[in-house]
């Protein structure tokens, strides 16, 4: 509760003792402050400087007379400071930069007379006076003097100043006595603040600091109740009294304006308040009788009665159905067949001799450890083997006299809570033996104990026993019965009973002892006056001799037990004690000092414990005994405080090695008691440790601490250690016999009930489970007298603490119910964020279950609620109303058929009928569940409706309130993946399987989402296996593969292994993780389940058998894969597929000759398939390139002889083309390019331009062509003739000859020849098409796209059908930057009612036209529009990858997985497809640009020469883009506004993009983190391409990431060294880190050492560019960047550039003189103004004398 206030360094004047002496150098000091300050300013950034001069000017202001420049001065400062302190993690600046002006500022308002601008100052200087001096408290000297604006205007940081000076100031007020209400008013003001800003602490806090805890109510909400109450609930353990106290009945209060029933009377109970808790108890009666009930279990734990009429109330409070409860829990466990001993000693398990240490019956010491252990194991089972069976009293009779008393006793331990058992214990009662009846009278009371009944038989049958002059053992063990069977009752008619037999200084001491002990237990914690003076009085009035005896201890003890937990009303007790003389007198303080204190965590009491236990004796002068309570007293009061029980061990681990021998014997108590029934392993390791020391008495303690700390647990490591110390002293009788006893503890019902007497969430403590515990502690003071003795009865008393561990739901008639609950360890929530998990690592179960110390439980079904939290062990169940029960159902049931109009309906009702869902989400559940659950189904429904921000809404609500709900956490995680989100939806549905791990739609969904992701590494699979089948387990996860994805697989087929579909998918896991043998071997599992074979024609068996065959192919092996092929081949519907593989197998096994049989089959099917001809190649030992004359001669007889097979395959024809050389490649080709020409085959070009990789191919195609065309036109025949006989070609065979050769000229760039054949074609028929569009193909490569556009057109106008053509024309449109044009002539094939063409275009993803138009854009200087088609093809990319969802499922469902499997491949790839690294290039390059020219987003995209203007033109150019902007606004929110009115407008609205400018791009914040988002998948894709690199360069080049940029030149160094574009980067790289000096120096080294690969270090730039050139001599493109490096390095040398650009009319150059690399060249002349210029254009208009750049030029 400390808190921290923002701090800064007092300013150097300020500093007290600084040295202002002066030194020789003294007249330097000015000069050197000067230069610190102007070092300082230099500093500062451009914007600090110009905020620190505005701070400085408004300061300024504040000074000056004219009063009316204050107010604005004050208000600036108001702005700047807060926007500054709204969310703070240092000193902000307009702070810090105002600090100095502290002092100047608190004068000026000195000086000010009272006005609003004083006060307004003043608000001010208490923000200011955060940094200056806290010591002063001036932030809140001036916020009392300043206006009483709300202080949370100024930031949260301000006001948990503010209120910490507000504590400080009320502290020092009230020590001066002085008045603070106007401290409290201003206290009262911000608390509101802290709880609306999630800072209840900090609220508590100021009010606890301002002793007004109880104001606090009144600011509370049912939004903030439950963090408020829960920290000043986990606070009242650190706090002294009265404010715990104010704190509890504080939370109390609020509790009960929250109708929180539960809640109040848990804190009701810790403040031992009666009335309190009647109140409450009546009131929640009054609101919900079931709630009542629920109360009524709590209070019952609790052992509290209250009168009330009702008879099943009555009987809840009575505990009369708890022994049915937990008969139903051991049926539920199948625990209920009784244990003997021997089930629990194991002795065959200890190493020791046969006899009578090692477990024989015939031992008296043994059987009484016996009969203890079995009273333990079967407690509360009402059956065993030993004493309730008919042979009962041979039991009995096997042991000795004192014996006999314990071994009847037993029997009301095992019928524990059973008061329908009475008849087994009753029937002792008349036997002649003493010891037996006294047995008998105390099983009475035994199984009484925790229970009432209306008839009270405890009483009846115990009392007289009291009354009647019966022998003392008798009359003792009916005191002691009727102490356990009515503890903590406050029954007066008892205490009319026993009070006179502790009064009577006549009877015995034991007598009276017990008498006053049993009194105790009864009105424990009552403080009753007339117990206490009686036992007061007795103790006066006895004799020395009489208290010093060991009876002396428990009479004290009686007194003690008054006064638990009572803390303050123990102090006259206290001092009246003081008054007795004896030894005693000191023991009995001690007592009642621990006890008045217990499970307080009072540290002063733990230290007042721990000084009586530093004080040294003489134990023949004095009793020490105090020492040994003192020590238990440690533990008692520090037990149920977390931090003080960790301490106090290691106290006790000091006291082990320093104390007398009573300390130590009681340490292991202390320990015992601290941990009960809490087996911690350092505490099990500490007390195993002291179980072996020298002294008997420590090690007998220990043992039987061990016992009480694994009480009721089974715990296997301690049965271990227990079993090895029954070997350890198996010749010791005494630590034997504590050594069973150990065992029958920590067996205790079979592992099924605890002893700790926390319950309720550890926040109650009961008193009578503690007084048990004491009692039981207190008597193993002196272990020889009692334990030992003939008193071992005393461990009965542990039967007060004895509890079932259960957790049982209750329906709303008390029957038991089956509920659905997690499981898990508590989770300390307080002061944590939202809505905190509660328990973690839980199971789920289905109630009853068993909770250990530290669980808790929650609910994990919507099909109850509860009535109220609570962390009793029964827990009342109200079940959800039918209809809301059904309508959730049929919510689940709209979503799955997609009715979300529907679902939305119902959910709506339920939510109208529970209108608050609001709640408390505690340990257990939230009665809300339902609700929530609902919200977020609603959310769903509204997302697919597209509603989606109010949609996130409902479902975050939903999740918030119920943290645990797995449809809440699916429904989030469906959220996210709508969204794309995909990362955040798998953690949601992560979360969702943490809490149901067998939901099937979860985990299909997971398992999709993964896939889609290709999420596969993760977390080991789990160690089980799903079948039998498979190898073992180590063979099965072998080399650790692993995956998130196979993990889901498997789950889903251990919950659905009857389905296909989950074989399949755990099969396609294994395969993409290249674990082809699992895979595998799923498959054969699966079609071994299979109980009928499938038929023949059985596609889906078919495509499954053929993906096993293709996972035994990627394997590698061959062989087998043929083997299972030839298997398969019945089972096969695509016969096609199987032949293709059979055919690649044995071509791949090189059994030739079988594979030419499968590939002339292949054929014979398909004599058009390419493929299966090169596999004929291969199979008859034929290459595929480098043939020999005998292999071109068997190629063209082979193709010949299949030419006679198959004489309509196009494929046999074009094959020989391309394998054969000279005379047979002219004679194939003949014949190939006649018959083509005489069908009139328009793409025979493109058939033959793959054969113009031989230059030698493409000179006889055209002398053949040219011949024909000779021919033709001369004789009509395709040869020269003279004869009359030769049949005529069809005139069309003219036709055709020349539309190829125009298309070789073209292809050769010889386009003057090329357009003179074309224009004949056209004079010969002009209305073919493909004429016309192969003229406009010309004019484009000669350089003239204005006409080629016009020729294009008319060619579309000859078909205006023909959407290619169309789609061709305007293309060229956009070519010829004409996009208006284009965009209405592709809309003439686009749907009519789409908003405009673009639209369709875009829903199409039509690409190609997106590109197009982009690069129209880009070349007209409109970079938004550009940048919108870049991002439009990025987000076709992100759809088809998004359309892959689909298919996840179809395929598997209908087994195409071949194809699948394809197109997971293809998708993993997908963004290396051209489109997208065009796309991704250009949008890279105009963020780049808009890097280096910010005011190009300013203009809208708009390119202007920004350099070569005045700041007045820029200023006017950026006004006007503005000015055009707001202009469009108008437009566009005028027709939206018209468009609302009208259905038809409204939808196309709806359909049109709100940024179609791509305006919005252009302004983006960071325009190179946008251009890296295009690049990193072209990294991941593309790494090969040098285009990758290159453009990485470029950005990490600008970002400054030096290392970065010179791993892209490395990476692009590596895929091409001499690439033009990699040559520039590396100059302007070298030359950027030789003129920056601000590099570190390491990173300088590392660029020096590697840059040494591109260019070596001793080379001049000059030199390197140089020799470039050099060996890239004849490439114009490298030419061109030499000369561009030339510039870059030195610009003086414009001459020496373009000389060398003059070099292209060199021939060397003629193969790269290309038309747009020559008016490349020409653009760089005229940047350098060289004189050549012209000369050169003249030059290139003689090699492209069409290009309309060079015929602009003239």
């Amino acid at each position: 509760m400390v808190r921290e206030t923002m701090k800064t360094d007092t300013p150097p004047e300020d500093v007290p003792g600084k040295d202002k002496t002066k030194t020789k150098e003294g007249k330097n000091t000015k000069t050197d402050e000067e230069k610190d300050k102007k070092d300082e300013v230099e500093e500062l950034s451009e914007e600090d400087l110009q905020l620190k001069n505005e701070l400085e000017m408004l300061v300024e202001r504040l000074k000056e007379e004219n009063v009316d420049l204050h107010k604005p001065a004050l208000e600036s400062l108001r702005t700047l400071i807060r926007t500054s302190t709204s969310s703070m993690t240092s000193v902000p600046k307009p702070l810090k930069f105002l600090r100095p002006h502290y002092a100047v500022m608190t004068e000026v308002y000195e000086n000010w007379p009272s006005s609003d601008n004083k006060l307004f100052l003043a608000d001010i200087l208490s923000v200011l006076a955060m940094t200056y001096d806290e010591g002063k408290r001036d932030s809140l000297k001036f916020r009392l003097k300043g206006s009483r604006e709300d202080p949370g205007s100024w930031g949260h940081e301000y006001v948990r100043h503010l209120s910490t000076e507000i504590g400080q100031e009320y502290a020092s007020r009230q020590e001066n006595e002085m008045n603070s209400d106007d401290l409290m008013a201003l206290g009262l003001e911000i608390v509101p603040f802290f709880l609306k800003h999630n800072a209840e602490a900090d609220a508590v806090d100021l009010l606890l600091e301002l002793e007004a805890i109880d104001k606090l109510p009144q600011f509370v909400d049912k939004d903030t109740y439950a963090r408020v109450c829960l920290y000043m609930v986990s606070c009242v353990n650190l706090l002294a009294p009265p404010d715990d106290i104010a704190f509890l009945r504080t939370a109390h209060e609020i509790y009960r304006l929250q109708d929180k029933f539960t809640e109040a009377v848990t804190l009701a109970i810790r403040l031992g308040d009666h009335d309190l808790i009647r109140d409450d108890f009546n009131a929640a009666g009054e609101l919900d009788p079931l709630l009542q009930k629920q109360l009524a279990f709590l209070l019952a734990r609790q052992q509290i009665s209250l009168p009330i009429e009702d008879e099943e109330i009555q009987e809840i409070l009575n505990n009369t159905n708890l022994t049915k409860h937990f008969i139903a829990l051991a049926k539920e466990l199948d625990v209920l067949e009784p244990k003997i001993p021997e089930d629990i000693y194991k002795s065959h398990l200890e190493n020791i001799r046969p006899g009578f240490t090692s477990g024989s019956i015939d031992s008296s010491r043994q059987n009484l450890a016996s009969t203890f252990v079995n009273a333990f194991v079967n407690a509360g089972f009402i059956n065993d083997k030993l004493i309730s069976v008919k042979e009962g009293n041979e039991w009995i009779y096997k042991n000795k006299d004192h014996g006999m008393l314990s071994a009847a006793a037993s029997i009301g331990m095992i019928m524990l809570w059973d008061l329908d058992s009475l008849s087994h214990p009753d029937k002792y009662l008349y036997s002649d033996d003493d010891n037996i009846k006294a047995g008998a009278l105390l099983a009475l009371g035994l199984m009484n104990t925790g229970v009432r009944n209306e008839d009270d038989p405890a009483f009846v049958l115990l009392s007289e026993h009291i009354e009647k002059l019966t022998s003392p053992i008798t009359r003792i063990s009916a005191i002691v019965g009727l102490g356990l069977a009515y503890a903590g009752s406050n029954r007066m008619d008892i205490q009319e009973l026993l009070l006179p037999l502790v009064s009577d200084i006549e009877l015995n001491m034991d007598v009276a002892s017990l008498a006053a002990l049993s009194l105790g237990m009864i009105f424990v914690g009552s403080c009753n006056g007339d117990i206490t003076s009686t036992i007061l009085q007795t103790m006066m009035e006895r004799s020395d001799i009489q208290l010093k005896e060991t009876w002396g201890r428990f009479m004290g003890l009686g007194l003690a037990l008054l006064y638990l937990g009572k803390q303050d009303d123990a102090e006259a007790t206290l001092e009246t004690l003081k008054a007795i003389e004896h030894p005693i007198s000191k023991q009995v303080g001690v007592l009642v000092e621990i006890c008045s204190y217990a499970g307080t965590g009072n540290v002063l009491k733990i230290q007042n414990m721990l000084h009586i236990c530093n004080d040294h004796f003489d134990k023949e002068k004095e009793d020490d005994l105090h020492q040994a309570f003192a020590v238990l007293g440690v533990a008692l009061i520090a037990t149920g405080e977390d931090i003080g029980a960790e301490m106090s061990l290691r106290t006790f681990n000091h006291l082990m090695h320093y104390g007398e021998p009573v300390i130590r014997q009681a340490v292991p108590l202390a320990l015992g008691l601290l941990c009960a029934s809490n087996p911690i392993l350092t505490v099990l390791e500490t007390l195993s440790k002291y179980s072996h020391d020298n002294d008997p008495d420590v090690a007998i303690n220990a043992i039987f601490a061990m016992g009480l700390v694994g009480a009721g647990t089974n715990n296997a490591r301690m049965a271990q250690l227990l079993r090895q110390l029954a070997s350890y002293y198996h010749k010791e009788p005494n630590c034997l016999f504590m050594v069973r006893i150990a065992q029958g503890l920590l067996h205790m019902g079979k592992g099924t009930i605890s002893i700790n007497p926390f319950h309720s969430d550890r926040q109650l403590m009961s008193p009578v489970a503690m007084a048990g515990l004491l009692t039981t502690l207190v008597a193993f003071t002196d272990t020889k007298t009692l334990i030992l003795g003939k008193y071992h009865w005393f461990l009965y008393y542990l039967t007060a603490a004895m509890y079932p561990r259960f957790l049982i739901t209750l329906d709303e008639n008390l029957k038991s119910l089956p509920v659905t609950v997690r499981v898990g360890q508590a989770v300390d929530v307080v002061g944590q964020a939202g809505r905190p998990k509660t328990i973690t690592g839980f199971q789920t179960h289905s109630t009853p279950v068993l909770l250990a110390h530290s669980e808790r439980a929650e609910l994990a079904t919507e099909e109850y609620l509860l009535v109220n939290f609570d962390t009793t062990k029964l827990l009342v169940m109200r079940e959800l109303p039918q209809k809301e029960s059904a309508l959730f159902k049929q919510i689940l049931k709209h979503y799955e058929f997609k009715q979300y109009k529907k679902g939305l309906k119902a959910a709506e009702q339920i939510l109208k009928k529970f209108p608050d869902h609001g709640g408390t989400y505690f340990a257990v559940t939230d009665f809300n569940v339902v609700l929530y659950k609902t919200l977020a189904m609603k959310g769903l429904f509204l997302n697919h409706m597209e509603k989606k921000e109010e949609a996130r809404e409902f479902v975050r609500t939903g999740l918030r309130f119920d943290l645990n709900s797995h449809i809440c956490w699916h429904v989030y995680g469906l959220l996210h993946r709508s969204d794309k989100n995909y990362g955040e939806a798998l953690k949601c549905y992560t979360n969702a399987l943490k809490i149901d791990k067998d939901n099937m739609q979860i985990l299909q969904d997971y398992s999709l989402l993964q896939i889609q992701m290709r999420n596969f590494e993760a977390f080991n699979v789990s160690r089980s296996l799903f079948y039998l089948d498979l190898h073992n387990e180590s063979t099965f996860l072998k080399s650790e593969h692993s995956r998130k994805f196979k993990e889901s697989r498997h789950r889903l087929l251990q919950l659905k292994s009857n389905h296909q579909r989950y074989w399949i998918g755990l099969a396609i896991s294994y395969h993409l993780l290249k674990n082809y043998e699992i895979a595998e071997e799923v498959l054969k599992a699966y079609e071994g389940t299979l109980k009928e074979k499938p038929g023949p024609m059985n596609f889906e068996h078919s495509e499954l058998l053929l993906y096993h065959n293709l996972i035994i192919e990627e394997s590698g092996n061959i062989q087998a894969a043929l083997d299972h092929l030839e298997s398969i081949k019945d089972s096969i519907c695509d016969r096609r597929s199987w032949k293709e593989k059979r055919a690649q197998f044995l071509l791949k096994l090189d059994r030739l000759k079988e594979s030419e049989d499968a590939y002339q089959e292949l054929i014979e099917n398909n004599p058009d398939c390419y493929s299966y001809y090169e596999g004929l190649q291969l199979a008859k030992g034929i290459k595929t390139h480098d043939l020999t004359s005998e292999q071109e001669e068997k190629i063209v007889t082979m193709y010949k002889e299949l030419a006679q097979k198959y004489p309509k395959s196009n494929a046999i024809k074009c094959f020989p083309l391309r394998h054969t050389t000279g005379d047979s490649f002219r004679i194939a080709v003949d014949d190939y390019m006649r018959a083509s020409l005489r069908k009139g085959v328009p793409s025979l070009f493109v058939n033959l331009k793959k054969l113009y990789e031989d230059p030698k191919k493409e000179i006889i195609i055209e002398q053949l062509v040219e011949g024909y065309r000779q021919c033709l036109k001369k004789h009509g025949t395709f040869t020269q003739s003279e004869s009359t006989d030769d049949v005529k070609e069809p005139p069309t065979a003219y036709l055709w000859t020349l539309y190829l050769l125009s298309q070789h000229y073209d292809y050769k760039r010889d386009t003057v020849k090329a357009l003179e054949l074309i224009n004949e074609a056209i004079e010969h028929t002009p209305t073919l098409v493909e004429l016309y569009m192969t003229k406009g193909r010309i004019l484009k490569h000669g350089g003239d796209l204005s006409e080629a556009m016009k020729v294009m057109n008319e060619a579309r106008e000859l078909d205006l059908q023909d959407r290619f053509i169309n789609s061709k024309c305007s293309k060229y449109m956009l070519r010829n930057d004409k996009d208006v044009e284009a965009e209405k002539t592709i809309g003439l094939f686009t749907r009519g009612d789409a908003p405009d063409p673009i639209t369709d275009l875009v829903d199409m993803q039509c690409m190609w036209f997106s590109l197009e138009e982009a690069d129209c854009y880009v070349r007209q200087s409109r970079l938004g529009k550009a940048l919108k088609r870049f991002h439009q093809i990025e987000k076709h990319f992100s759809d088809i990858t998004d359309d892959q969802f689909d298919f996840h499922t179809y395929c598997l469902r209908k087994v195409t997985l071949r194809a699948y499997l394809s197109m997971l491949r293809l998708e993993d790839q997908l963004r290396s497809h051209p489109y997208y690294f065009r796309a991704a290039q250009e949008a890279i390059k105009i963020y780049v640009k808009l890097y280096d020219n910010p005011d190009t987003a300013v203009l809208g995209g708009e390119e202007q020469d920004f350099e070569n203007m005045t700041e007045g033109e820029k200023k006017k150019a950026r006004n006007k883009a503005r000015k055009e902007a707001l202009k469009k606004q108008k437009e566009e929110d005028g027709r939206k506004e018209k468009a609302k009115d009208d259905p038809i407008k409204k939808k196309i609205e709806k359909l049109q993009d709100d940024d179609p400018n791509g305006e919005k791009l252009l302004k983006t914040d960071d325009p190179l983190g946008e251009a890296f988002k295009f690049l990193q998948p072209l990294q991941e894709l593309s790494p090969k391409r040098i285009e990758t690199h290159l453009l990485g360069f470029e950005i990490y080049f600008r970002k400054k990431k030096y290392l970065l940029a010179l791993r892209s030149l490395l990476q692009a160094h590596k895929i091409d060294k001499e690439n033009e574009t990699l040559h520039n980067n590396v100059i302007r790289f070298k030359l950027e880190v030789a003129s920056n000096r601000e590099l570190h120096q390491t990173i300088t080294q590392v660029v020096t050492e590697e840059l040494a690969v591109l260019v070596p270090g001793d080379k001049p730039l000059i030199k390197f560019n140089e020799e470039f050139i050099e060996r890239n001599k004849g490439s114009i493109p490298h030419l061109l960047v030499g000369v561009k490096s030339l510039h870059l390095i030195d610009s003086e040398k414009k001459q020496d550039a373009t000389n060398l650009l003059l070099r292209v009319c060199d021939d060397e150059y003629k193969k790269t003189r290309t038309l747009q690399n020559c008016i490349s060249v020409c653009e760089t002349l005229k940047f350098f103004e060289s004189p050549n210029t012209n000369e050169l254009m003249d030059k290139c208009r003689e090699w492209f004398p069409i290009s309309t750049y060079f015929r602009k030029a003239e």
